[in-house]
């Protein structure tokens, strides 16, 4: 498993305790029919079969079953996904009256597993060729500003060399400490007038750096200080890049070949030859199409969003997680996220069972065991493994504690050897090698933490996690497509904390989990599984769950399926209008550059 650090979070509210009653009943709204669509591949009898069944026993409408024809293979080129997959579901939404209410979409049994990344068009090729040569260039740039600095200051001895094929970011440390230790070499001057001189100098090469932004915060008057001159320069400066900042944020959000240009341009402004640097490895990622397969179901929650609006390359955060679901308002100009969940398992009969055994434990109960593979990592700061292993050993904790469950908990740093009448499991770390010691009981709910054991559920010769805990009668489980890195799985605690408050079916507990969207996740089983609905044996108190300045939550979260939005048909209606106004703005913005500098010129 590889790590990557989670993605900065901002703090969201904190609920008082005496709204909590009322926060409840928010947060177990329960999903109703009409917002849940199923898609079935209408070229595969197994897929209608498994989707009608579903719709029956789920007694969702009729007419909420979208037909796709698709491919038979787990592996759906992007062209295809834009041309076969969303387009057509777009229409049929409209045409059936569901673009609005629909919040759940269901895939089924034989629709494609994964899409590829999209092939590297002409005109992509063109831009990484032109950004490869603004990459060299800011290189270059990088250099020859250290050099000219270290010269500025007359320091003696051999200045540092660093490797021509050095990384980028060894780079930037190299020339920015050339810049700082000249600073520090100028500020022991003696002769006044070599000293402003050396100064001034300094400052311009302090802007081609790191730019106006780099510059500001040299100049930022010391504690104290009354240098009127330098406050008002600075002001000016502050002001100069917060209008740069809007400005490139508006490029950004209207790409086109102009348009780059002049964020490029924007770009060198605001953060000098370091922020080109940045931009141009940024853009070769994205044109070469880097990390940008993707789970079909997780790329479809962005099903409204229109093509070139975010990036296809690598992940997005996900708005629904529980840390950030209370900055989402309550409006009709938001663009939906949908929620998406996979019926689909080994064999279209298999899939069949786990919707029934769905069922059938939210009528009796889910009776069983619960088991919980830690691997005995001691908690360290900053340690993404240990942190996940934590989760685990505090799962254990609440559950004996909270729960009349029996609880088992290995904390080796091997697989459990057996595990019988399992209701619950959760563990790692086996990579695509799956134990074939668990027995399942109906409707046991369970996933193992580790790289890639969603690469295929259907093929009989794969050894990963998810196909192996589907047909040994696990009803629900999770997992990647492809490296996902590990904060990219729902912490143990959290989720299983929140499918056992039974606030929330398995759907709405996975995304309030989940950290990312158009990533390599996907979740099988009945979405609208809730087999503790009414029972709220975890409380909020023993959950784990915490807000994003780490302060333990006082109230569950509320459901993303009680926030609203809009008409997603009026609201990309609206988009491109504003896309024009802003484009038009734009215009105007730059031109009224161009007048005022060849107006400079001509002086």
């Amino acid at each position: 498993m590889v790590m990557r650090s989670p993605i900065c979070l901002r703090k969201i509210l904190l609920l008082s305790l005496i709204g909590l009653h009322s926060l409840s009943a928010a947060a177990t709204a329960q999903v109703t029919m009409d917002q849940v669509v199923v898609i079935a591949n209408k070229e595969s009898a197994e897929s209608v079969r498994v989707a009608k069944h579903y719709i029956r026993r789920r007694e969702i409408p009729m007419e909420n079953i979208v037909y796709l024809s698709l491919p038979q293979d787990d592996t759906l080129p992007r062209a295809d996904y834009e041309e076969k997959v969303v387009t057509p579901l777009r229409e049929q939404l409209k045409i059936k009256n569901l673009a609005s209410s629909a919040r759940v979409l269901v895939t089924t049994y034989g629709i494609p597993l994964r899409i590829a990344s999209p092939r590297v068009s002409a005109e992509e090729k063109e831009v990484i060729v032109d950004a490869t040569g603004n990459q060299k260039k800011a290189r270059q740039i990088l250099r020859n500003l250290g050099a000219t600095a270290w010269k500025l200051s007359k320091q003696s001895g051999e200045m540092p060399d660093i490797a021509s094929d050095a990384p980028d970011i060894e780079l930037v440390k190299w020339a920015d400490a050339r810049v700082r230790e000249s600073i520090e070499k100028i500020k022991g001057f003696t002769d006044p007038q070599e000293v402003r001189k050396a100064t001034q100098a300094m400052g311009q090469i302090i802007l081609r750096l790191s730019g106006i932004v780099g510059l500001s915060s040299t100049l930022k008057p010391k504690e104290g200080s009354s240098n009127e001159s330098a406050q008002a320069t600075l002001n000016k400066l502050q002001t100069e890049i917060k209008n740069s900042q809007l400005v490139l944020a508006a490029l950004a959000a209207t790409p086109n070949k102009k348009n780059r240009l002049r964020a490029y341009a924007t770009t060198e402004k605001l953060f000098g030859a370091i922020g080109v640097l940045k931009a141009t490895s940024g853009e070769i990622a994205s044109k070469q199409h880097k990390e940008a397969d993707a789970s079909l179901d997780s790329e479809l929650t962005l099903l409204w969003w229109q093509k070139g609006s975010y990036p296809v390359s690598g992940r997005l955060p996900n708005p629904y997680f529980y840390q950030n679901i209370d900055k989402l308002k309550n409006t009709e100009q938001q663009t939906p996220v949908m929620m998406v969940g996979r019926v689909d398992a080994p064999t279209a009969q298999r899939a069949i069972e786990m919707v029934d055994d769905a069922i059938k434990a939210e009528e009796t109960g889910l009776v069983g065991e619960i088991i919980i593979d830690s691997r005995g990592k001691k908690l360290k700061a900053g340690d993404q493994l240990s942190v996940y292993d934590q989760s685990l050993r505090d799962l254990a904790w609440s559950l004996r504690k909270e729960t009349e469950y029996k609880v088992y908990h290995d904390s080796s740093p091997q697989t459990v050897e057996k595990a019988e009448n399992v209701a619950m499991y959760v563990g790692w770390y086996r990579l695509r090698n799956y134990q074939d010691v668990f027995t399942f009981v109906p409707g046991a709910i369970a996933y193992h933490i580790a790289s890639e054991e969603a690469v295929s559920i259907h093929d009989p010769g794969e050894k990963g996690w998810c196909r192996g805990i589907l047909n040994n009668g696990g009803a629900v489980t999770l997992g990647a497509v492809a490296e996902p890195y590990l904060d990219a799985f729902p912490p143990p605690r959290d989720f299983f904390s929140l499918v056992m408050s039974g606030r929330y079916s398995v759907i709405e507990s996975y995304f309030l989990t989940s950290r990312y969207l158009s990533w390599r996740m996907a979740i099988f089983g009945d979405p609208l599984y809730n087999p503790f609905r009414g029972k709220f044996l975890i409380s909020i108190k023993e959950s784990g769950l915490k807000d994003s300045a780490g302060q333990d939550m006082t109230a569950f979260p509320v459901s993303p399926i009680n926030k609203i939005f809009g008409n997603p048909v009026a609201l990309q209606s609206a988009q491109e209008e504003s896309r024009k106004k802003r484009q038009k703005e734009l215009d105007e913005y730059f031109a009224k550059l161009e007048a005022q500098a060849r107006k400079q010129q001509s002086k």
